[in-house]
């Protein structure tokens, strides 16, 4: 089995898994881990797991690791600096899944979240300078459709109902994690093609991520919920739920990159739609999710566009400084 299919199956299995942990501690009695101290401990996390990565490939030498590291990952402030942009936004983004996850079902969250490919087209078009096809515009048409119908369907999950949840805050935060998933993603994407491509390892890049996260992450819990950390502890409310919910969140951090490093759409939509499929089987059987028809429609509706929207010939168009450079020459 080659790496692509393997990366894809793991992000598929991870995303889903994910998405059903984080709700499932989300919608449990008693005190809740908080959000800034999850968020952080997942970069914390990544952090420690790409160390890890990088002193294994350097068969555990102490002193090629340090100069390894020192040389790829600080030898130049400029990649902290355009890396701040993503850092903050992931950062952003994981406090708002949370959130989200906290008022919504985990298959309507699921669904919801697919709002990304059309927000990551439309920052590719604005950034990247790339073009639709006729194809690609009704795939997005369709996945409109399919969010539309989503969003306005009444199913719930009978195990965790709908007390204490404000279903308008949980579309919201995915709408808003949608718009910071598009940027940052387009944003990464630039800089791992292009001016971060002098980084020779994409393990590299992510630990400049992972310690802007952690910075940010500490930051964050510090101005929300420093009173709280002070009286009860930075881990309260861990739980076994909650650490395997930080274990799939920062594993899903490194496969996503690992994606934008060596995916094609193809197989990524195909992953992101069998991801949709066992969310939902998953959350049936978890949180005795009631599926309706029109929930079943729109859910057909999402999946059909993202195979459409990633099965449509390449960009038709390259970037226009591409376009650019052609026409001089």
């Amino acid at each position: 089995m080659n790496r692509k299919l393997l990366i894809l199956i793991g992000i598929t299995v991870q995303t889903a898994a994910h998405i059903l942990t984080v709700r499932y501690t989300r919608s449990q009695s008693g005190e809740l881990a908080l959000t800034s101290s999850m968020v952080t401990m997942c970069e914390i996390l990544k952090l420690t797991v790409c160390l890890a990565i990088i002193l294994a490939q350097c068969n555990l030498n102490p002193v090629a690791f340090v100069s390894r590291v020192k040389r790829e990952c600080f030898s130049s402030w400029n990649d902290f600096a355009v890396l701040m942009v993503p850092g903050l936004l992931y950062t952003f983004q994981n406090n708002l899944l949370f959130i989200s996850l906290s008022n919504l079902p985990a298959a309507t969250y699921q669904v919801l979240y697919q709002l990304k490919l059309l927000t990551t087209a439309l920052f590719s078009f604005l950034m990247l300078g790339k073009k639709f096809t006729p194809f690609q515009i009704a795939a997005l048409l369709v996945l409109f459709l399919g969010l539309a119908l989503v969003e306005s369907d009444k199913s719930e999950e009978k195990v965790v109902g709908r007390e204490g949840q404000n279903q308008v805050l949980g579309v919201v935060t995915v709408v808003l994690s949608s718009l910071s998933s598009g940027f940052a993603g387009v944003w990464f994407e630039r800089l791992v093609k292009g001016k971060m491509s002098k980084v020779k390892s994409i393990w590299c890049a992510n630990i400049q991520l992972a310690l802007i996260g952690v910075v940010f992450g500490t930051l964050t819990g510090v101005v929300y919920d420093g009173a709280e950390i002070l009286e009860k502890g930075f881990l309260k409310g861990f739980s076994p739920a909650v650490w395997l919910a930080v274990l799939l969140q920062g594993l899903g951090g490194l496969l996503v990159s690992m994606v934008v490093k060596y995916a094609d759409s193809i197989l990524k939509a195909f992953a992101c739609a069998a991801a949709i499929l066992v969310a939902c089987i998953g959350a049936m059987f978890l949180f005795d999710f009631q599926i309706t028809s029109q929930f079943i429609l729109g859910t057909v509706f999402v999946i059909g566009s993202i195979v459409m929207y990633s099965w449509s010939p390449s960009w038709s168009s390259k970037s226009k400084s591409e376009a650019e450079e052609k026409k001089e020459t």
